[in-house]
């Protein structure tokens, strides 16, 4: 995605990932509320007694430096300011759910070789 503002909130027992949009005829918040409104609906997921899962991967586009991972999280889609429509994917997750990795590009493209 290109235009989220990404703002992240970490206190001791959770983090909190926004995706915010200016325009909420964004393509890509479209795209990702048409997600997460299937992400809460339980007849998506492959167990009748379990709700689908979220997972969230945080990296630069250019594949490179560091990214953030988060499994087993709630989405939610709301409005960060009044008078407007759901502008922004929200992301709760547990922080043990929660990994942080560097990313070596050249590293990576060496071993893939050998």
């Amino acid at each position: 995605m290109d235009n989220p503002v990404v703002d992240i909130h970490q206190n001791a027992r959770f983090t909190l990932v926004n995706l915010t949009f200016e325009d909420i005829n964004d393509p890509d918040l479209i795209k990702i509320s048409e997600m997460v409104k299937g992400f809460q609906t339980a007849s998506n997921s492959i167990d009748e007694k379990k709700a689908p899962h979220v997972a969230i991967t945080i990296m630069p586009k250019e594949i490179a430096g560091s990214f953030i991972h988060g499994v087993s999280g709630v989405a939610v889609l709301q409005s960060s300011r009044a008078g407007v429509g759901p502008d922004t994917a929200s992301f709760i997750l547990a922080n043990d759910c929660i990994h942080a990795y560097m990313l070596d590009l050249e590293k990576a493209e060496e071993e893939a070789l050998c």
